[in-house]
C-alpha cells in the first residue's frame, strides 16, 4: 500500500519538483518498507525515552527502528541534492547514494530482537559498545530487507563493515574502511546514523562535524518558530522556508517546529531576507508585506478555499432575520472582495428558494414599507415581499461590511457616509436625501402623513388604522442600522419595473452596480483611512490596501507573531515582551489574552469584540472551558480568541465544518523528527486514507489480531485497504484537516467526532468513546510511524517538545485511564521493568469463517501469499507500543465477536478488565457448540488475557499442563469437562479448612481430591488400565502446587471468599488454557505423524 502512496506523490502534479536524490530515495524506501514491518522494526525501539543520550544528557525522544531506518537516508537525499547546488564535486551519484542507503539500512542491526537476544546471553550485555555481529546475522536481514547484494552493489563483507563501524574496542572497526563500498561511503552512513536521531531544527550541531567530512563548503543553517497550532504553523513554516530558500541555501527538512537548510559558507547569512535589515523602519516596512504574501502562500495551499462553496460555508448567518450576513474578516485571506461578494449573492438567493419555498416576513421589511410608503417613496406595498426583502439583506451586507465603518462619519456613530454610498451606487437619490437626515429628525409628522398611505398599508398588514398611525408617528428607522437597505432596495425595484424580473436577475445587476460604484473609489473614502493610507494611489492600489484593512487585526497579529517566535541562526526581530504595549488591546494596565493560546490579543482596532468568537466557530468542545465572559462588563462576548488562533479555526472550519451539537475529540500528530518535501508529500496522502470510521477501525483490530502476526506488511496493507473501504455499521467521522493544504505539513490534525450506536441515534457514552479514541490513537502511531497526541481540546496544552513518548493523551476519564495506557513508549519492556517480552503461538485449523472475521482469505492478498491456515504461528511483543497496539486491538475484536459492533458494550469488557482473564470469559460464555473451532476467538481472547494478566496467564498455562496429563476431555467435551479439575480444587477447600491448616496441608487435600477426580474421568472415558493413582500422583501433586501458591494465595491473597467470588472468571481461564493445551497436543502428534511417514518413504 505504500508502495502505491508512494506512486501518487511522483505521479502528481501538485507535488513539489522531486530531486534525481529524493527519486532515489523513493526508490530505496519502496523497496525496504515491507521489509522493516516483517523484520519487526515497526515496534522495536531505535531508541526510547528510557535512556538518556550521553550528549545532552537528556532522554531520548521515541524512535522506532523502522523510522531510524528511513529518516537518515532522507536526510541523506536531500544533503546529496544540496551539494550537487552548492559543491557538486563532493555529491553522490545516483548508484552511490543507493548504495550509500542500503549500508545504512543494517548499520544498527544489533538493535533487533534476535540481536539483542543474542547480546543479553553475553557476558557484556547490551550496554557494550561491541556489537559482536555476525554475518548469518547479516545475510538474515539483508534477505528480510530484499537490499541489493555485489556486482554493482555492496556485498555481505560490506554489509557487515556497516555493522562493526560502530565499534571502539574490539579492533573488528578498524577493518571496515578497507571494504570497497564502505570504505567510499562510511562518512554518508555517519551522516544518517547521526541525522535520523535530530529531534529539532537546533539540534544540528551534533552532525557538523560529519557534513564537514563530506564537504567544507557548506554549513548548516536553520529557522525555528517556537510555537505550534497545526495547519497555520505548518503553511507559516512553509512561506518563511520558500523566504529563505535561495541559490545559496536549500532547504533540507521539515520539523514539527522549524526547518533546516544548507548554505554556502562564502554567505554572509545565507538568510539575509528574513531577519538582517538595518532598522526599525525597515522592519516594519517588511513585514507588512509579510501579511498579503502569507495570504497568497494559504491560498495556494488548498485554491478550494476560494472557491464559492467554501466561501458560502463559512458566512454567519446569525443576523439574517436582521437584514444582514456577517463576513468573517479572515475570508477575505481566501477571495478578493468580488469573489466573496458573489458568494454572498449567490447564498442569498439559495435560501429563498430552500426547503417549502415559503419565506417569513421580517420585521426590518415591514417598517421598511411603512416608511417608503408613508414618505412617498414609493405608491403602494409591493404585491411580493421576498425580492425586497432578499435584496435588502444582500444590499445589508454589502452595507455593513464595504460601506459602513466606525471611522467613515463625521463622528464615530455617524452612519451617514454609508448610507449615501449604497443610496448613490443603486442609484435611488430620492431615497438617498431621506435617509441621510439624522435619525432622530422627524422624518414622517402628522401633517405630512397621508390618510390613503394609512388606509393602504392597514389593508397590506391586516390591522387597524390607528396601529399603522401609531408606529409610523413614533418613528420607525432603526438606530441598528438594519431599514436603510430595505428602504433603499424597495425604491430600487419600483424603478423599471425591476419587481417584474427574477430574483436572480435582480440579484445580478445590483451585484454590477454596486461593484460598478466600488471600483470607481471615491475620494472621500480616502479620508476615513490609516496613517499608511496613500491618497496619490491608483484605484487599484486603494483596492489591494483597503481588502488588507478588511482582516482587520491579521496583520499587525501576525507581524508580532513573527518578531514573538521565530528565530534564525539564533536571531530574532526586535519584538516586545509579554505584556508591553504593541497594538495590543488592553484594559488599564492588563492585557487581554486570547482563552486558547493564552497569548495576548495584538490588534489596531482596541475593541474587545473584534476579538470575540461563537461556537459556530470554536466547536461545542470549549464551550465549558473556554465559554465564558471576560469582564463583567455589559455586553461582553462569551469568548475571545487570537487572530492566529483564529486564522487555524478558519483554516479547519474551511475543510470540515464544526460540530456544535457534541464534544469532539482531536489527535495530532508529528512526524519522526522531521520529513523531506517528498515525506511531506507521502504523509499528505497517507492521511487522507486515515479518514474512516470506527467500524473500519473495528475491522483493523480484527485484521491485526488474525492475521498473520509476523508478517506486519501485510496487516498494514489490509488496514490501510480497510481505510479505504469504510463500512457503516456505526457511524463515527475521522476527519482530516491538514492533508487538504499543500506544504510544509510537520503536523497533522484530526478530528474524532462522537460514534452513534448501531441503528440508532445516541452516541456512545465517554468511556467506550474514549476507548476507540486511544486505540486510533495507538494505530495511527504504528500506521504512520509518528508521535501522536490525542486531546478533547481543539489546542492542546501540551506541546511535541514537552513529551519525549510516541503517544500522549490529555483530558482521559479516569476510568479509562486506569485500563488503558494513555502515555505509551516504544521502549522495551524489559526497560520498563517488565517482563522481557510476551510470547502467544496461535494455531489454525481449517472452520468455516465468520461474517465478521477479517482474515487473509478475506484480504485481496494473492493466494499464494495467504499463510496456510493449519500452520502455527508465533506472536512476540517486546516494547509498550507493541502490546497496547495488540491489547487494544484484542479488545476492540473480542466487543465485536461477542456483541457485533455495539462499542458501547466495550464498557462491559473494560470494567472486567481487574478481573482473571476477561477476554475468555467474554468471548467463551454461550458459545458451547463453537468454542473448538472459534480459533480467532481464541487467540484474541488470550492476547487480551496475556497481556492484561501476564502472570495470571503463566499460571494457568502451568495448570493446564498438569490437568491435561491428568485427564484429556473426550470428543464433543462440555465446558465442565475442560473445567472440572479447577472446579474440583476449589470445592475442596472451605472457609475453616483454609484458616486451620498449613500450606502443604492444604496442597495435600487439594492432590488428593484431583487424584480421585482424574481416576474417575479416565474410568469413565474408557481407560481403566491408566486410572491407577501412579499415573496420576506427580502430575496432580503438581497442580495442587500451583493452585495452592499462586491462585488461592497469589491471586486470592488466601481469601476463601474472594476464591468464591472469582471461581467462575477463573474457571473461564483455565478453560482457555486446557482447550490451547489440547490444541498443541494434537499438533505434536500430527508433526509426529508426518515425520513417521516421511521415514517410512525414505
Amino acid at each position: 500500500m505504500i508502495g502505491d502512496i508512494i506512486e501518487e506523490v511522483t505521479a502528481s502534479d501538485d507535488t513539489q519538483e522531486l530531486t534525481a536524490s529524493e527519486e532515489v530515495y523513493l526508490d530505496f524506501r519502496r523497496r525496504i518498507e515491507p521489509g522493516l514491518f516483517d523484520a519487526g522494526y515497526d515496534l522495536l525501539p531505535a531508541k526510547s525515552r528510557t535512556h538518556t543520550s550521553r550528549i545532552t544528557n537528556e532522554p531520548f525522544t521515541d524512535q522506532s527502528l523502522r523510522q531510524h531506518l528511513l529518516t537518515g537516508p532522507a536526510f541523506a537525499a536531500r544533503v546529496n541534492a544540496a551539494l550537487r547546488q552548492l559543491d557538486p564535486d563532493n555529491a553522490l551519484s545516483d548508484g552511490e547514494l543507493f548504495n550509500a542507503m542500503c549500508l545504512a539500512a543494517v548499520h544498527d542491526v544489533h538493535k533487533d530482537r534476535p540481536g539483542q537476544q543474542r547480546r543479553r546471553e553475553q557476558p557484556r550485555g547490551v550496554e557494550s559498545e561491541d556489537k559482536d555481529v555476525t554475518e548469518a546475522e547479516i545475510k538474515r536481514v539483508v534477505e528480510t530487507l530484499d537490499l541489493p547484494v555485489g556486482s554493482d552493489h555492496p556485498d555481505i563483507e560490506d554489509y557487515h563493515a556497516s555493522a562493526l563501524a560502530a565499534e571502539t574496542q574490539s579492533g573488528r572497526h578498524r577493518s571496515a574502511t578497507s571494504r570497497m563500498f564502505f570504505g567510499k561511503m562510511r562518512h554518508w552512513v555517519r551522516l544518517m546514523d547521526a541525522a535520523a536521531g535530530l529531534d529539532s531544527p537546533t539540534s544540528h550541531g551534533r552532525i557538523e562535524g560529519k557534513i564537514a567530512k563530506i564537504s567544507e563548503a557548506v554549513a548548516f543553517r536553520y529557522h525555528e518558530l517556537g510555537d505550534t497550532k497545526g495547519i497555520a504553523t505548518n503553511l507559516l513554516n512553509r512561506y518563511i522556508a520558500d523566504q529563505i530558500e535561495s541559490d545559496e541555501t536549500v532547504l533540507l527538512a521539515f520539523f514539527t517546529e522549524g526547518a533546516l537548510y544548507l548554505a554556502d559558507t562564502d554567505s554572509e547569512t545565507g538568510i539575509e531576507t528574513v531577519y538582517a535589515v538595518p532598522d526599525d523602519a525597515a522592519i516594519d516596512t517588511e513585514l507588512e508585506q509579510l501579511a498579503p504574501d502569507f495570504t497568497d502562500a494559504i491560498v495556494n495551499s488548498n485554491p478550494a478555499l476560494a472557491s464559492e462553496q467554501s466561501l458560502r460555508s463559512s458566512l454567519d448567518d446569525g443576523q439574517w432575520a436582521r437584514g444582514y450576513l456577517s463576513v468573517p474578516p479572515l475570508l477575505y485571506l481566501f477571495a478578493d472582495i468580488e469573489h466573496i461578494f458573489a458568494a454572498v449573492k449567490a447564498d442569498v438567493k439559495d435560501r429563498v428558494t430552500r426547503g417549502s419555498g415559503e419565506v417569513d416576513q421580517y420585521s426590518i421589511y415591514e417598517r421598511a414599507v411603512k416608511f417608503s410608503v408613508a414618505s412617498g417613496l414609493i405608491d403602494a406595498p409591493p404585491k411580493n415581499h421576498v425580492k425586497a426583502q432578499t435584496l435588502g439583506i444582500f444590499l445589508g451586507t454589502v452595507y455593513r461590511e464595504l460601506l459602513y465603518d466606525k471611522r467613515t462619519g463625521l463622528t464615530p456613530e455617524d452612519t451617514r457616509a454609508a448610507r449615501r454610498d449604497i443610496a448613490t451606487a443603486m442609484n435611488v437619490p430620492e431615497a438617498g436625501e431621506l435617509l441621510l437626515q439624522e435619525l432622530d429628525d422627524a422624518v414622517i409628522t402628522e401633517e405630512s402623513l397621508s390618510g390613503a398611505a394609512v388606509e393602504a398599508l392597514a389593508e397590506y398588514f391586516e390591522t387597524d388604522t390607528e396601529s399603522i398611525r401609531d408606529d409610523l408617528l413614533s418613528g420607525v428607522l432603526s438606530k441598528q442600522l438594519r431599514v436603510e437597505t430595505v428602504v433603499i432596495s424597495l425604491c430600487y425595484l419600483d424603478h423599471e419595473d425591476r419587481m417584474e424580473q427574477p430574483l436572480g436577475t435582480i440579484l445580478d445587476t445590483a451585484y454590477d452596480d454596486v461593484f460598478n460604484y466600488y471600483h470607481e473609489w471615491q475620494s472621500h473614502w480616502d479620508d476615513a483611512r490609516g496613517d499608511l493610507w496613500d491618497d496619490e494611489w491608483p484605484p487599484e492600489r486603494k483596492h489591494e490596501q483597503f481588502q488588507t484593512e478588511l482582516l482587520g487585526n491579521l496583520p499587525a497579529a501576525l507581524s508580532y507573531y513573527v518578531r514573538r517566535y521565530l528565530t534564525v541562526d539564533g536571531e530574532q526581530y526586535p519584538h516586545p515582551a509579554f505584556g508591553e504595549k504593541y497594538d495590543e488591546y488592553t484594559r488599564g494596565s492588563q492585557p487581554r489574552v486570547c482563552l486558547l493560546c493564552n497569548d495576548q490579543l495584538v490588534g489596531e482596532r482596541k475593541a474587545l469584540s473584534q476579538f470575540k468568537t461563537k461556537e459556530g466557530q470554536i466547536g461545542r468542545s470549549l464551550t465549558f472551558t473556554h465559554q465564558k465572559p471576560v469582564s463583567p462588563e455589559h455586553d461582553s462576548p462569551n469568548s475571545v480568541v487570537c487572530e492566529m488562533c483564529n486564522l487555524e479555526l478558519t483554516l479547519r472550519n474551511a475543510t470540515h465544518s464544526p460540530d456544535t451539537d457534541q464534544d469532539e475529540l482531536y489527535v495530532f500528530t508529528a512526524p519522526d523528527y522531521f520529513h523531506i518535501p517528498a515525506d511531506v508529500a507521502i504523509a499528505e496522502r497517507l492521511h487522507s486514507h486515515l479518514t474512516t470510521n470506527s467500524g473500519a477501525i473495528a475491522q483493523q483490530a480484527a485484521a491485526l489480531v488474525t492475521g498473520q502476526p509476523e508478517h506486519r506488511s501485510d496487516a498494514r496493507k489490509i488496514v490501510l485497504e480497510v481505510l479505504d473501504n469504510d463500512i457503516e455499521d456505526f457511524q463515527q467521522d475521522i476527519l482530516n484537516y491538514d492533508s487538504g493544504y499543500t506544504g510544509g505539513n510537520a503536523v497533522g490534525v484530526f478530528r474524532l467526532d462522537t460514534p452513534v450506536r448501531p441503528n440508532s441515534s445516541n452516541e456512545l457514552t465517554r468511556v467506550p468513546r474514549w476507548i476507540v479514541a486511544i486505540y486510533t490513537s495507538v494505530l495511527f502511531a504504528w500506521l504512520t510511524g509518528s508521535r501522536i497526541l490525542l486531546t478533547d481540546s481543539p489546542f492542546p496544552t501540551t506541546d511535541f517538545d514537552e513529551f519525549n513518548g510516541t503517544v500522549h493523551c490529555e483530558g482521559v476519564p479516569g476510568p479509562v485511564d486506569r485500563h488503558l495506557e494513555t502515555d505509551l513508549t516504544i521502549a522495551s519492556l524489559r526497560d520498563l521493568k517488565g517482563p522481557d517480552e510476551h510470547t502467544l503461538q496461535r494455531h489454525f485449523a481449517p472452520y468455516e469463517t465468520g461474517a465478521q472475521d477479517v482474515l487473509y482469505q478475506q484480504s485481496e492478498v494473492d493466494d499464494a501469499e495467504s499463510p496456510p491456515v493449519d500452520t502455527p504461528q508465533t506472536l512476540t511483543i517486546t516494547t509498550q507500543l507493541g502490546a497496547a497496539l495488540y491489547r487494544q486491538s484484542a479488545l476492540l475484536y473480542l466487543t465485536n465477536r461477542r456483541y457485533d459492533y455495539d462499542l458501547q458494550r466495550l464498557k462491559t469488557l473494560v470494567e472486567r478488565l481487574p478481573q482473571p482473564f476477561p477476554g475468555a470469559q467474554t468471548t467463551l460464555t454461550g458459545r458451547t457448540a463453537d468454542q473448538l473451532t472459534d480459533l480467532p476467538g481464541q487467540f484474541g481472547a488470550r492476547v487480551l488475557d496475556t497481556l492484561t494478566h501476564p502472570h495470571m496467564r503463566n499460571t494457568f498455562i502451568d495448570l493446564a499442563d498438569d490437568g491435561f496429563e491428568i485427564v484429556s476431555p473426550g470428543k464433543g467435551a462440555s465446558n465442565y469437562e475442560y473445567g472440572r479439575l479447577f472446579r474440583t480444587a476449589c470445592e475442596s477447600l472451605s472457609d475453616s479448612l483454609t484458616r486451620n491448616t498449613t500450606r502443604d496441608e492444604l496442597v495435600e487435600i487439594v492432590a488428593g481430591k484431583v487424584m480421585a477426580d482424574g481416576r474417575r474421568a479416565r474410568q469413565n472415558h474408557g481407560n481403566p488400565e491408566y486410572a491407577d493413582e501412579k499415573y496420576i500422583r506427580e502430575p496432580a501433586r503438581s497442580f495442587a502446587r500451583t493452585f495452592v501458591d499462586d491462585v488461592f494465595y497469589g491471586i486470592c491473597d488466601s481469601d476463601f471468599y474472594e476464591l468464591r467470588r472469582q471461581e467462575n472468571s477463573l474457571a473461564a481461564g483455565y478453560n482457555a488454557a486446557m482447550r490451547e493445551r489440547e490444541q498443541e497436543f494434537f499438533d505434536n502428534l500430527d508433526d509426529s505423524n508426518d515425520d513417521e511417514i516421511t521415514t517410512e518413504a525414505n
